[in-house]
Formats: structure tokens, sequence, C-alpha cells
């Protein structure tokens, strides 16, 4: 009967894994530079899109593109309207669903959205304005005329 040491085996598999977060902490973390076609497609996803016209659309974009975040200052001046969801076109009650699982899925963007939106004194007086809190806001779209629209879930 042979037997084989696995001690050299499992101590070279050791160092390996030991190895990478060592390389890892080595690599500089300071300011990364897009080169220029990243940024264009990183503003493009960040930036505000056409106002959808129905759930559907709505569901569409927060699995595609993602939340509508407008870039850029907005001048307090700023002409904002207020578009409830229950205003968009929907396929019925069989569409809450799967548009919770949209929301669900874009967490983290209608976060950063929310945030944005307390941070710009246009947005958030217009919200409260109307009796809004940010954390209702699913989309806020730059319209042709420079005017802004802001998505509110208004479901129970």
């Amino acid at each position: 009967m042979t037997f084989r040491s696995t001690r050299p085996a499992l101590a070279a598999l050791l160092a390996a894994s030991l190895s990478f977060p060592a390389l890892a902490q080595e690599s500089d973390t300071s300011e990364t530079t897009l080169p220029p076609s990243a940024q264009g497609a990183v503003e493009t996803q960040l930036g505000a899109s056409d106002v959808p016209a129905s759930v559907g659309e709505l569901m569409s974009d927060l699995s595609g593109d993602g939340v509508a975040i407008p870039t850029g200052d907005i001048a307090e001046e700023t002409k904002v309207e207020i578009l409830p969801l229950g205003a968009l076109e929907s396929a019925g009650e069989d569409r809450e669903a799967a548009l919770d699982n949209a929301l669900a899925r874009a967490r983290t963007k209608l976060d950063m959205l929310q945030t944005q939106v307390k941070g710009s004194a246009a947005l958030s007086g217009a919200l409260e304005a109307e009796g809004y809190d940010t954390d209702r806001v699913l989309g806020v779209y730059r319209t042709a005329d420079q005017a802004m629209t802001i998505l509110i879930d208004d479901r129970a």
C-alpha cells in the first residue's frame, strides 16, 4: 500500500490563493479614467431618456438602460411636472408583479436617483409641493423644452 502526502500540494494551493489578495492590494486604486468611447456609454446610460408612455416601456427601461437619472445641474427655475405611474398605459393587474420585480432589480439605481433628487432644490421642491416624497421617484426625464418630468410611484 502506497501513501502519498498531500501536504506539498495543499501548501502550493494555499500559497497561490494567498498571493492574489496581495496583488489586489498593490494595484493602483486612484482615479480611473475611462476611454472616450466608454465615457459616452456611461453618460448615455445614466442620462435622462424619453418619458415612458406605458408600464411596459418603464419595465423595459429598468431592465435595459436602467433608471433615468438626469446628468448635470438642474436650475431652481426649471419647470417640473409630476407624472404619476397610474397615468401610464397599463396592460392590467398582472403587470403589477412584474413591475415590482423590475423595481426590485433596479433598487440600487433607484436609490442613487432618489438621493440625487433630494439634493436638487428644484426637484425636491416640486415633489413637496405636490405632497410626494423622494422615496417614490422612479425616474426623472428632461423633455424637449428643457423642462423636467418626475415619474412617481403613486400606488398604495
